[in-house]
């Protein structure tokens, strides 16, 4: 016997469907009983549904780690989820953002390099305490500022909000 909802073949003396719990012709199985015996009344036992794996907080989560918003917008079917759209997008533009202030920051160390280079006989030597301390506030702040936007992002992805990056996440262009 076929189940009228779902089509699984069952036993012809099957009450409830297998895969899906709908109720079968139960007459079928009357008739085939004899009649002086009493009907025990049928028990539906609800369908056993399949677990699913959540692993959009994944994705969301990996769009703000480096490049790694790359899997959230490959991977099927999380990538039309308009969530893990909105956290690849922010982890776009969070990349986009490093990459700009990384050249900035080289910018800023040659800038730093020719002001505070210490050159002996026409070669270059090193930088001056200053050169390195400036130096490295530099690279600090430029590190510090990536590091707190992708925990700010990270954070709102635990949380489920879909919360722009500050200064940088209006402009993103993914969505």
């Amino acid at each position: 016997m076929f189940c009228p909802k779902c089509g699984t073949q069952n036993d012809d003396s099957a009450a409830f469907c297998k895969n899906c719990g709908n109720a079968l012709n139960i007459q079928a199985t009357n008739e085939t009983q004899p009649q002086s015996q009493p009907q025990p009344a049928p028990t539906q036992t609800p369908p056993v549904q399949a677990k699913t794996s959540d692993n959009s907080k994944i994705y969301k989560i990996l769009s703000y780690i480096g490049i790694l918003w790359l899997i959230g917008l490959l991977v099927n079917p999380e990538k039309n989820d308009p969530k893990v759209r909105f956290h690849v997008g922010q982890g776009i533009i969070l990349t986009i953002t490093g990459v700009a202030l990384n050249i900035v920051g080289g910018i800023l160390s040659a800038i730093i390099k020719a002001i505070f280079g210490v050159y002996y006989w026409g070669y270059y030597a090193g930088l001056s305490t200053t050169g390195s301390v400036l130096n490295a506030l530099v690279w600090l702040a430029i590190s510090g500022l990536l590091i707190a936007l992708m925990v700010i992002g990270i954070v709102n992805a635990v949380k489920g909000v879909e919360k722009p990056l500050p200064v940088v996440g209006k402009f993103a262009f993914y969505k």
